[in-house]
């Protein structure tokens, strides 16, 4: 193994080591959850660990993040292609920046 891969899994050991260790300390803290839609709602039956519940969020807002990246990241290799295969749709330098140089 390369040393920069021993780094990178004994970084995550330790993440994961600490995530761990937060869920242990605070799993006793128990929150209840609602769902409220002004018309209808629902309350869970049993109490969620706050742990818990802050990693499920933490994920749900790194997928949603991962999707964005992706669509965005699909659309502009698609616009390359099109502009590779058709040519540019506009003269960047008619007052209008162009496509690349905007920040995705």
């Amino acid at each position: 193994m390369r040393p920069k891969q021993i780094i990178l899994i004994v970084l995550a050991l330790l993440v994961l080591g600490a995530l761990a260790l937060f869920y242990v300390q605070n799993m006793e803290q128990r929150t209840p959850l609602y769902f409220d839609l002004a018309v209808w709602g629902v309350q869970l039956e049993n109490k969620v660990p706050v742990p818990a519940l802050m990693y499920i969020s933490f994920a749900l807002g790194a997928a949603v993040m991962g999707l964005f990246t992706l669509f965005t990241r699909l659309r502009r290799e698609r616009r390359q292609r099109f502009d590779r295969e058709y040519g540019p749709t506009r003269d960047p330098g008619e007052g209008d920046r162009g496509y690349d140089d905007y920040d995705f």
